[in-house]
């Protein structure tokens, strides 16, 4: 009977310590597991902030974590243990931020624009004084609270952008503006040398092309207007000294008259 008895007590604590090693494995194997998310976490991202999350809400923390997702970052809550064995797995160096790892920790992921997460997390910093900063990392490097404040500040990625296109586009429209103008220029020049250029007028055999200049053309017509208006006066004077029986003959003078006004003129023209 007591052999019996010692045989149930060793089957029974064969089996207390068979259920805790079980346990203790499925523990490990989450924690195990859990490590091993957060090291891809760590190796994706561009940036990472480690804060201090006390004080906050549950409320606070999810709207947090929804703005942070909109800008394609996550913030994850850790226990440190399981936190520093990850960097140790990613091969980020913490040396000099173990501090950092004593309270509660909320790390940021920035996966591709670092700025903006920034943003989102200053701004809830400032509305709530919440969470802390501690410390973060970027390209390999540790960066201060005051450092992250002032990536923070900085301007996002799409006004980056754009001010580089605007910066791109400004030599381009200078090009543009000058080439019109030069355009511009050259047309008005050719205006100015067709305005001033002599015409050419043909002599009276037909073939040699005299070039006339346009004041000198325009002193001809004036004498050939005065030599027009000398030939009328004296017509009329003639006439008025003229009897009335000779009317008939001024009448046919004058129409002699008007017919050398006319070729005169058609030899000018």
């Amino acid at each position: 009977m007591k052999l019996l008895g010692m045989a149930l007590f060793r089957s029974a604590f064969l089996l207390n310590n068979s259920m805790d090693v079980k346990k203790v494995s499925k523990n490990r194997e989450k924690k195990e597991q859990l490590v091993a998310e957060i090291a891809e976490k760590v190796g994706k991202s561009k940036a990472m902030v480690f804060t201090n999350y006390q004080g906050m809400t549950h409320k606070q923390l999810e709207e947090l974590k929804r703005a942070l997702k909109d800008a394609n970052a996550e913030l994850v809550v850790t226990k440190n243990t399981l936190l520093k064995l990850s960097l140790s797995k990613a091969s980020i160096n913490a040396d000099g931020h173990e501090e950092g790892f004593n309270n509660p920790t909320a790390t940021l992921f920035a996966y591709e624009d670092v700025i903006a997460p920034l943003k989102h997390l200053a701004k809830t910093l400032k509305n709530l004084g919440l969470p802390t900063i501690k410390f973060g990392i970027m390209d390999g490097q540790a960066l201060t609270s005051d450092q992250v404040l002032t990536l923070a500040s900085l301007p996002s990625r799409e006004i980056l952008l754009a001010q580089v296109v605007g910066g791109l586009k400004s030599p381009i429209f200078g090009l543009h503006r000058a080439l019109s103008w030069n355009l511009q220029k050259l047309v008005m020049t050719l205006n100015a040398i067709n305005a001033n250029r002599p015409q050419t007028t043909v002599d009276s055999n037909g073939k040699q092309p005299i070039a006339k200049s346009n004041q000198e053309v325009v002193v001809e017509e004036l004498k050939t207007e005065n030599t027009t208006k000398d030939i009328e006066g004296t017509a009329n004077e003639v006439e008025k000294d003229l009897p009335s029986d000779q009317e008939n003959k001024v009448e046919s003078g004058s129409q002699k008259t008007e017919d050398s006004k006319q070729d005169f003129e058609g030899g000018e023209n």
